[in-house]
């Protein structure tokens, strides 16, 4: 790829324009000193090159394998009848989200609408935890299929729809019935292969699983529905402790139901279903916020266009010589460093969990990555002296913090009607993937999200800690290292669009999304780079990976957390 010639074009005068567009056309580049390769050699470039070729893909398959393969339980022991009793019962976070939205909204209208709320309810339910052949899920699928279901009677009891509602507890129980056969046949079958007899094909590949697990699991399902229709059938015959329990299980649920078959005048029902008007008036702020974005990112999208076919955009960016090799080897030492936490934290969180507790040990893995943020100053270490570092990288004020700061904004808005189209994109590919996989086998409705897993079950602590990652962590060490370093690196050796484009996609893949979902990561990858190049300083792809990253994060706080 050709760079443009660096040479004796002068830009004008400083401007005071916004963002840094000047008031002429000026050359696409301001001057430049010498190109110099930085520090490394390149025996180590091509070392950290033929890495990196193997490392990135590893990481990427380790990742998809959380998503493509059915994941066994993540309990350090099996799990009996009375400890799963003080557990809330497994679930879709994203169900359980838009179950607690909805709900409320089944006393803000009328009888006659209610049916519509429920409807939609019903039908995530089916994409979630449809499926030919129950039999061939294991135990713990199951039961999060069956936990989702007796929320969704808790619901229909309590949108008039009460028959409904007993018929899904019934349909329940014969599938509750059937995994216990199995699951007791399983029992058998282990009990004769310590014996030494070998009856069944599947004792070839290994010893079975130890069923005490699934029928402690099953044993507290049939629990939970006994609980619920008898809550449904005579909220009076409830105990406190019985209550509880049914929270504890069913979570917002397990309350609607106490109160699900009350008159909708009784206060103890006001006070569980209230709040459908302020949902109501959320969901309507959204859009409006939504339509001014789309409003603000095509006018800037428009402007960028404009000052771009004017020449009014300068590029600040001064790719180095080739030779070096020191910001491939950031990039590197992170995969590596990545890949380690990945492969250790499944042979260390049992012990953490045992000894401090599950949100004490889930705070210690994901604060853990603030260990990688380390791997920054690698260069100063490999030899480049700290100016030097921080010039190369874009560790610089630009042409003034503020003025790159709302260069960032103004990046990200002009960005936004992209990040659209890519979101749009990946919907049509999840679905697409999901007819897939179905006919493949693999683990059927929409992918995880384990952010928003976390969001619903960390307290006040883990919340900061997740927080400082989403919002300090991501856009600081990622735009270092992928911007600063990696970017810088590939620009040695190939023009802007190609640069652009490997970095966004090794940024994209990096991620723990499902393939089908990266589209948006490697979009915004691609604008970071962007601005990168634009103005040189690390500054404006900063400003816009945490204008999105703290955007969206404390939307879901709010939502989640206003939500209980």
């Amino acid at each position: 790829m050709h760079e443009p010639p660096l040479g004796e074009d002068r830009p004008a005068a400083p401007s005071s324009a916004p963002f840094g567009f000047p008031d002429r056309p000026l050359p696409t580049r301001p001057p430049a000193p010498g190109r110099e390769p930085d520090p490394g050699s390149p025996s180590r470039r091509r070392l950290a090159f033929l890495l990196l070729l193997v490392l990135v893909p590893a990481v990427f398959l380790l990742q998809q394998s959380q998503h493509l393969l059915e994941a066994p339980a993540s309990e350090v022991t099996e799990p009996t009848e009375a400890e799963l009793a003080s557990r809330p019962a497994p679930g879709s976070a994203e169900f359980g989200l838009q179950l607690r939205m909805l709900a409320p909204m089944l006393e803000f209208f009328p009888e006659r609408e209610q049916s519509q709320f429920l409807n939609q309810l019903r039908e995530q339910l089916h994409v979630l935890h449809a499926t030919d052949d129950d039999s061939d899920r294991a135990v713990p699928s199951q039961a999060a299929a069956w936990a989702d279901g007796l929320r969704l009677a808790s619901v229909e009891a309590a949108g008039g729809e009460a028959e409904a509602a007993m018929n899904r507890i019934a349909e329940i129980r014969v599938e509750i019935d059937r995994a216990e056969g199995a699951a007791l046949n399983a029992s058998v079958r282990s009990a004769n292969a310590e014996g030494g007899e070998d009856p069944s094909p599947e004792a070839e590949g290994g010893d079975p699983p130890s069923p005490e697990g699934d029928l402690a699991r099953i044993a507290r399902a049939r629990a939970d529905a006994a609980l619920l229709e008898a809550a449904l059938q005579d909220p009076g015959s409830l105990t406190p402790d019985d209550a509880a329990e049914l929270e504890t299980r069913l979570g917002y649920a397990g309350r609607v139901a106490a109160v699900a078959t009350l008159p909708r005048t009784d206060p103890a029902r006001r006070d569980v279903l209230a709040g459908g008007g302020m949902v109501l008036f959320g969901v309507i702020a959204f859009f409006v916020l939504l339509l001014t974005l789309v409003i603000a990112g095509l006018t800037c999208m428009v402007v960028a266009i404009v000052q771009l076919s004017r020449g009014r955009f300068v590029r600040r960016f001064v790719p180095p010589a080739i030779g070096g090799s020191v910001y491939s080897e950031t990039l590197l030492l992170f995969v590596l460093g990545f890949l380690g936490l990945q492969l250790v934290a499944p042979l260390v969180m049992p012990g953490l969990v045992r000894t401090l507790g599950e949100e004490q040990a889930t705070i210690i893995g994901i604060g853990s990555q603030w260990l990688l943020a380390l791997i920054v100053f690698y260069p100063l270490l490999a030899g480049a002296g700290w100016s030097a570092w921080r010039a190369q990288t874009g560790l610089h004020r630009g042409r003034g913090v503020f003025r790159e700061i709302g260069a960032g904004i103004f990046g990200y808005l002009a960005m936004l009607p992209l990040f659209g189209v890519a979101i749009v994109l990946t919907l049509l590919f999840v679905v697409i993937w999901m007819a897939i996989s179905k006919q493949l086998g693999l683990p059927e409705g929409p992918p995880n999200n384990p952010i928003l897993e976390l969001l619903q079950n960390l307290g006040t602590p883990g919340l900061i800690v997740l927080g400082s990652l989403v919002v300090l962590w991501a856009p600081l060490v990622e735009e270092f290292i992928f911007r600063g370093a990696f970017y810088r690196h590939l620009r040695a050796r190939m023009g802007i669009f190609l640069a652009m484009l490997i970095s966004a996609v090794v940024f994209g893949v990096m991620h723990g999304y499902l393939f089908a979902m990266l589209l948006p990561v490697i979009t915004l990858g691609f604008t970071f780079a962007l601005l990168r190049e634009w103005r040189g300083s690390l500054i404006a792809p900063i400003t816009a990976h945490m204008l999105h990253n703290g955007a969206i994060f404390v939307i879901m706080v709010l939502v989640i957390k206003g939500l209980g």
